[in-house]
């Protein structure tokens, strides 16, 4: 799955009544990706502090298959855009 693809998808399973969620969701599906199978560092701006536990991808999550064919570039890609995304929610009194 590319960049796009995931956007597209993200976009077309999103619950438009809690956009902020949604968002997080992913977000964090993406981060126990990168933390737990991926060589890669996740953004510092990203803020991502796994848990006690670790961050193991939730195996009943919508998102943990489909993360697994992404490439780390479009991992990082998306994980940029939902950055942005839920700052701009949460500047319009969207987030929580």
């Amino acid at each position: 799955m590319t960049f796009e693809e995931l956007k597209n998808e993200f976009k077309l399973v999103s619950d438009r009544v809690d956009r902020w969620s949604e968002a997080m969701s992913l977000w964090f599906d993406i981060c126990s990706e990168i933390y737990e199978n991926r060589m890669v560092d996740i953004p510092h701006e990203w803020e991502f502090k796994p848990g006690a536990m670790g961050a193991t991808p939730d195996p009943d999550s919508y998102w943990a298959d489909l993360l697994e064919d992404v490439s780390d570039e479009d991992l990082l890609r998306m994980g940029h855009l939902l950055n942005r995304y839920t700052s701009l929610l949460m500047a319009n009194g969207k987030g929580y």
